[in-house]
């Protein structure tokens, strides 16, 4: 296997560790029992730790769980 080959490979093992550690609105919905409209509006208004990629919600699975310890009060409030 040549460098660039080892290089191009490395890239794609990353990319899915990072794939799997984000969620999507569904997940999240699902995972807190949520509806998807309130995850979104949550998203929306900055409630909850999200971003947009494209027109597509994103949340880090560990910035998630960091939210949910802090309002669970098992987390120190950053604030």
């Amino acid at each position: 296997m040549t460098e660039n080959a080892k290089n191009v490979t490395s890239g794609a093992e990353a990319s899915d560790v990072d794939e799997a550690n984000m969620l999507t609105i569904a997940e999240v919905a699902k995972y807190l029992k949520l509806h998807e409209l309130t995850v979104r509006r949550l998203a929306r208004e900055g409630e909850l730790p999200a971003f947009k990629v494209g027109r597509q919600w994103r949340i880090k699975r560990d910035l998630l769980e960091k939210w949910i310890a802090e309002r669970s009060g098992k987390g120190s409030p950053t604030s």
